[in-house]
């Protein structure tokens, strides 16, 4: 089971470079969100549903990281 860790770097299919900052829940519907910015450019902030972020890349989607899911935790950069 995949799960998302927070204070750590994920490389988006695509490519990009982002910082997960943690975990934010809706407090009307309880749905969760990643809550994450972007390391290059103007460091963007972003919120995504949780089972989106965790989900493989679309079939049919340019993937030019061949990476299976849409954002996978690396390491370093």
């Amino acid at each position: 089971m995949r799960f998302i860790e927070a204070l750590c770097l994920y490389r988006h299919f695509k490519g990009g470079l982002y910082y997960v900052i943690g975990i934010a829940g809706d407090h009307e519907t309880f749905d969760e969100f990643v809550v994450y910015h972007s390391i290059e450019g103007d460091c963007e902030m972003f919120i995504r549903p949780i089972n989106d972020f965790l989900s493989e890349v679309p079939n049919g989607r340019e993937n030019p990281t061949m990476q299976k899911y849409r954002f996978e935790r690396i390491e370093k950069i």
